[in-house]
């Protein structure tokens, strides 16, 4: 879609994102070209799972004793701080909006200025599942 999107000419004047739409779109919002859409492509073709996802046998042993995620947060960090163009949501080339969730509320939250990685992370959170890494976002 981004890619014929871009190849239209069309260049959005915001973009918002959740979860894995706030990976896609922080990552476009920085480089909103038909380059910046290839290398988008180019990533996610090249990801495996434990890139992200670094489950092991270990980690799994782990809960038992001391964690409360099945998954921790540093694959995606890593990820996105190797890819994103940008810090702050500010500094992207087109707005960028993420919502997430407040944990202890349950409610929707729209994070549009403020380290990129943490709102990305925090909307990408899966409480139990994935720890997000930043109690100030959640």
């Amino acid at each position: 879609m981004l890619r014929e999107l871009v190849a239209q000419g069309v260049k959005p004047d915001i973009v918002v994102g959740s979860s894995v739409g706030a990976l896609n779109g922080a990552y476009f919002a920085g480089d909103p070209t038909a380059a910046g859409v290839a290398r988008l492509e180019g990533i996610w073709c090249g990801l495996k799972r434990r890139d992200v996802f670094p489950v092991t046998l270990r980690r799994l042993v782990g809960l038992l004793f001391d964690s409360t995620a099945l998954v921790d947060s540093h694959g995606l960090r890593r990820l996105i701080e190797r890819h994103l163009p940008y810090r702050t949501l500010e500094d992207a080339a087109i707005p960028m909006h993420v919502a997430a969730t407040e944990v202890l509320s349950g409610a929707s939250v729209k994070l549009s200025s403020g380290p990129a990685v943490e709102a990305v992370l925090a909307s990408c959170a899966i409480p139990g599942s994935i720890s997000a890494g930043s109690s100030r976002l959640l």
